[in-house]
């Protein structure tokens, strides 16, 4: 009893990183989305003659990415494309956390890095990587901040098998509304570490999201 599914859906959400009047970085995403499922008391089936209920405390849901690009002034010729990611969640909320979501699991991906005169290199990761992802907002929803992180080992082909790791802090502040539609300041602390990609980066900058978002059954927040 007590099902509910909790959701958060982004579309077309891309940026670009611009200093000294070039694009230094520029990336998006298609499609992603976080989808929970929340049972008042959840738990595990053992069956058998006589099936055993056991307690659960996580709510369990999927992560799905799709249509990923980044591109890199100082490998111009090169797309980094990320075709689909998935990780399969555990979402701890239901704990007591103060937070929106609190999720881990295991991880599988499919990219490819595509360059000009160059073989293309496919990266696969058939669950043999973990995520995290946390988010907490105030009640009134103007500040938010997230942790997100990545790490595992992938497939290169052709190749062999690469470590990797990536993670991402972010603080955010609505300033304005433009027709309901929120604009934010922002901050970023993300890194990667990878067979394709390493470095650190800082950024500051402001985004107008046009959005249509629900969490759960209650209607539009």
């Amino acid at each position: 009893g007590g099902l509910e599914w909790l959701r958060d859906q982004a579309f077309l959400d891309a940026g670009a990183l611009v200093g000294g009047g070039e694009v230094r970085r520029a990336g998006g995403v298609a499609w992603r989305g976080v989808f929970v499922r929340r049972l008042a008391e959840p738990f595990i089936l053992v069956p058998g003659p006589r099936p055993v209920r056991l307690p659960f405390p996580f709510d369990v849901g999927v992560a799905v990415a799709a249509g990923g690009v980044r591109w890199e002034q100082a490998r111009q010729r090169r797309l980094d494309v990320e075709v689909v990611r998935a990780a399969l969640w555990l979402d701890l909320v239901r704990l007591g956390l103060p937070l929106r979501h609190a999720a881990f699991g295991p991880e599988l991906a499919y990219g490819v890095a595509v360059e000009r005169a160059v073989r293309p290199v496919h990266l696969v990761t058939p669950f043999s990587a973990g995520a995290l992802d946390l988010r907490a907002e105030t009640a009134d929803g103007l500040w938010a901040a997230s942790l997100a992180g990545r790490a595992g080992a992938a497939l290169q082909v052709p190749g062999r098998w690469r470590r990797f790791s990536a993670g991402e802090l972010l603080v955010e502040r609505v300033v304005l509304a433009l027709n309901d539609q929120p604009l934010a300041a922002f901050l970023s602390l993300d890194g990667r570490d990878g067979p394709q990609d390493r470095r650190v980066a800082v950024t500051a900058g402001l985004r107008l999201m046009l959005q249509w978002r629900r969490w759960g059954v209650a209607g539009p927040r």
